[in-house]
Parts: structure tokens; sequence; C-alpha cells
């Protein structure tokens, strides 16, 4: 009776501890799905903004004619949202990898965490072990395509912030309304382009020119500048 008793003592002690690593684990997986829900917040705000002034810019570039700003603008608000999606796409992937693995450990909590019937398709000692540890829950978990998709979240990352930059020093460079000297020289630019490529007409009796990108982005900057008018 004796030996059984202290069995019993020792197995109920096991299965103290055992809820007591199990209890822990669970409130560290529920901390770290409100880092996620945050952050998943964070961005869906993010992209709205991004949204919002973006667009309002590209408005802002085509009232000023400035075609190379509208053209870069329209880019990095391309590859900003795609990297918000990205990103997005990462934390609903650890999101739905927290959930599973925590439900698994409530249920064995409910269970009593009887030690012989552990949950399956997961190895709960890993996680229980890193808690104890103090290692961040995200460093835990893995799931299908974590690592393609943590390093296309940092090339997205580094591709957003570099084009971000060449766009606003290009703002600073080309948004600044022009004196009159330089808008006339600008407009002879023009006439000088015209001149050069100019063809007599015998038909018409008069000159004329083939239309050219260069000249069109040219003269649209000078004559549909409404900063100018």
């Amino acid at each position: 009776d004796g030996v059984e008793k202290e069995e019993e003592e020792e197995e109920r002690r096991a299965r103290e501890m055992r809820h007591k690593r199990a209890v822990a684990a669970a409130a560290a997986f529920r901390e770290a799905l409100d880092r996620h829900e945050n952050r998943i917040r964070s961005l869906q705000g993010e992209r709205a903004k991004i949204r919002d002034e973006m667009t309002r810019d590209l408005r802002r570039w085509e009232r000023y004619a400035i075609e190379e700003l509208e053209v870069l603008g329209q880019r990095t608000m391309a590859i900003r949202l795609i990297n918000i999606g990205a990103r997005l796409d990462l934390e609903s992937a650890y999101l739905q990898a927290l959930v599973g693995i925590l439900n698994k450990i409530q249920v064995w909590i409910r269970q009593g965490c009887d030690e012989n019937n552990t949950p399956t398709g997961v190895d709960l000692e890993v996680f229980l072990k890193g808690v104890e540890s103090g290692i961040e829950v995200d460093e835990i978990i893995q799931f299908p395509n974590l690592n393609h998709n943590l390093s296309e979240c940092k090339r997205l990352e580094q591709e957003s912030s570099s084009l971000l930059q060449k766009y606003r020093e290009m703002v600073d460079q080309l948004v600044v309304k022009e004196a009159f000297s330089a808008r006339k020289k600008r407009l002879v630019r023009v006439l000088q382009i015209g001149d050069g490529a100019a063809e007599w007409d015998e038909t018409y009796g008069r000159y004329w020119r083939a239309e050219s990108a260069e000249s069109r982005r040219l003269f649209r900057a000078i004559m549909l500048d409404e900063r100018q008018s």
C-alpha cells in the first residue's frame, strides 16, 4: 500500500507539473496570437494609408504633367502593396499554425495532461521546452514554405525601401515650380527638336515633322503643368 501511495503521489506531482508546463505554453501561444493579430491590423492600416497617399500623389503628378514621377510612383505603389500583401500572407500563416497547436494544447489540458495521450501531429515536448527556455514562439513553430516566405518578405522589403527612397528623391528634385527663364529654355528646346526634324511637304507647301515621344513629353511638361498657369 505504501508503495502504491508513493507511486500515486509521484504520478500526481508529475501530472501537476505537466499541467503547469502546458498552461504556460498555452499562455505563450495566446500572447503570440495577439502579436500577430495586432501586426495584421497594423499592416492593413498601412496598406490603406499607402493606397490613399500614393493615389493622391499620382493624381498630383498627372496635374503637374510630370511623367517620370507618374511612372515611378505607380511602380513604387505596386511594389509597396505587394510587400504588404506578402507580409499579411506570412502573418496569416503564423496565425493558422499557432491556432492549430494552441487548440491541441488546450484539448490536452482539458483531458488531464495524460502523458500517454499527448496531442498527435505535433512534438509537444519541443514547444514546452522552448517556452520554458524563453524562446520566442515564432522561432519554435514550423509550417510549409516558412523559410521561403521569410526570404521573399525580406527581398520585397528591400526592394520597396529602395524604390521609395528613389521616389522621394525624385519628388524633391522635380516638384519645384520653374522660373520663367527656365521654362522658356525648355520651350526653346522643344522648338529646336521640331525644327531639326522638320521636312518640307510639297503637297501642302509647309514644313512638318513626325511626332516623337520625347517632344510630346517635353510639350506636356510645359503646357499642361497646372502650376505654371
